[in-house]
C-alpha cells in the first residue's frame, strides 16, 4: 500500500479526535475475566507474539452504542479497524469495516445488543516486531443512501479475504479506501470513539476494551461476546456507554492452501509422488524443492515457521509415492506393456 494510502487513512482516523464525546480509555482485561470465544489459548499470559516466529490476529468481540435512537432517528453502530504492520519489509495498512452491512439480511439493521463476536479483521499474519491497531466507533443513522454506501464499501472489504495473502489486497487498496471515505464523509456517519494500541518486541497476546475513561481493569469481564462491568457476583452488561473490544492473539501459521501459487505448485507434487518409479520421484523432488524457495521467500511465511511449515508437506508426498510404490504389488508379475511408464510420458508431456 502506497504512502498516500496511508495517509487518507490515516486523515479518517483523524476525525474522530474532532468528534469524540469523551476521552477514551484502553484497558486490557484479565485473562481470568474472559470465557468464550476471547478465551483462546493465544490470548492468555502464555499467548506471547514472537517476531519471525509467531503469527497473529485481530479479531473484534463486541461493540456498542451508548443510544441507538433519538426520536424518529435510528442508529445503527459501525466500527472501522486499521491493523498496520510489516509486511515484505514494509509498513501496510488494512482497513476493515464491521456493520450491519456483514449480514445480507439486516436490510433494517440489527437488532439491539446484536454480538460481532470473534469476527476476525486482520490475519493470520507473521509478526515481525510491530502491529498496531487502530479501532473507532462510528454511529450511522438509517437512510437509504447511507446503505447502499455501506453495502458499497463492504463489497470492496469483501473482495480481500483477511485470512490470505496481503500482497492481493495491497494492489486494490484505493478501491477499499474509496469506499470506506464515502461511508466516512457522508453527513449521517458520527465518529464517537477511537483508540491506537502498538504492540512491539515481544507482544503478549490479550483482549482490550476501548471505553470511556473511568474504568478499572479489574471491574471488567468479557463472557461470549458480552462485556460486562462490576464485582464477581454483581456483575452486569455494559449499556448506555459507547465501547469496543477486540483481541490480540497468537495464531497458526497461515493455510497454504489460501496463498495464490501453492494450488498449482502442490498439484505437480502429487502427480509426480504417485508414479511408483524413481524418475517420478526425482521429478517431485524438484517441484518440493519449489515448494521451499516459495515458502522461504513468501512475505506471508514467518521465516522461523518455514521447516516446520515443509517438513508436513515433504511428509505428505513422501506417503503419496510410499503408496503408490505399495500399489506396484497388486498387478501380476509380467505386463505386456508398462502403465507406468506411460503415465509418465502423459503427465511430462505439457511440460
Amino acid at each position: 500500500m502506497g504512502v498516500v494510502a496511508i495517509v487518507s487513512i490515516w486523515e479518517m482516523f483523524g476525525r474522530v479526535a474532532r468528534h469524540e464525546s469523551a476521552p477514551a480509555a484502553q484497558i486490557r482485561i484479565p485473562d481470568g475475566h474472559i470465557t468464550g470465544s476471547a478465551s483462546a489459548s493465544g490470548a492468555g499470559p502464555a499467548g506471547v507474539i514472537s517476531p519471525a516466529a509467531s503469527y497473529f490476529t485481530v479479531t473484534i468481540d463486541n461493540m456498542g452504542l451508548d443510544y441507538d435512537r433519538v426520536g424518529t432517528r435510528v442508529f445503527d453502530p459501525m466500527l472501522l479497524t486499521l491493523t498496520d504492520y510489516l509486511y515484505d519489509g514494509k509498513v501496510v495498512s488494512v482497513p476493515f469495516m464491521v456493520s450491519p452491512k456483514m449480514l445480507p439480511a439486516a436490510t433494517d439493521g440489527l437488532p439491539r445488543g446484536m454480538i460481532f463476536a470473534n469476527t476476525c479483521v486482520a490475519g493470520p499474519h507473521p509478526y515481525y516486531g510491530r502491529l498496531g491497531v487502530a479501532v473507532v466507533l462510528y454511529r450511522v443513522e438509517r437512510d437509504d443512501y447511507a446503505r447502499r454506501l455501506l453495502d458499497a464499501a463492504h463489497r470492496a472489504c469483501a473482495a480481500f479475504d483477511v485470512t490470505g495473502s496481503v500482497a492481493a489486497y495491497i494492489k486494490m487498496a484505493d478501491a477499499v479506501l474509496d469506499g470506506v471515505d464515502a461511508v466516512l464523509g457522508h453527513a449521517k456517519t458520527e465518529p464517537l470513539l477511537g483508540f491506537r494500541g502498538e504492540f512491539t518486541g515481544q507482544a503478549e497476546a490479550g483482549t482490550f476494551a476501548v471505553l470511556p475513561e473511568g474504568r478499572r481493569a479489574e471491574e471488567l469481564w468479557l463472557a461470549d461476546g458480552v462485556l460486562s462491568s462490576g464485582a464477581p457476583d454483581t456483575r452486569a452488561p455494559v449499556t448506555g456507554i459507547n465501547h469496543i473490544t477486540y483481541t490480540v492473539r497468537a495464531a497458526p501459521p497461515v493455510d497454504l492452501t489460501t496463498m495464490p501459487w501453492f494450488s498449482l505448485l502442490w498439484q505437480r507434487i502429487v502427480q509426480w509422488a504417485d508414479i511408483p518409479n524413481d524418475e517420478a520421484k526425482s521429478v517431485a523432488q524438484t517441484y518440493l524443492g519449489a515448494l521451499y524457495e516459495e515458502l522461504l521467500t513468501s512475505p506471508d511465511i514467518a521465516r522461523e515457521t518455514v521447516d516446520t511449515i515443509y517438513a508436513y508437506w515433504e511428509n505428505e508426498a513422501r506417503n503419496i509415492h510410499a503408496k503408490a510404490r505399495r500399489r506396484v504389488s497388486w498387478g501380476p508379475a509380467e505386463l505386456k506393456s508398462d502403465p507406468v511408464r506411460e503415465r509418465v510420458l502423459q503427465i511430462r508431456e505439457p511440460w
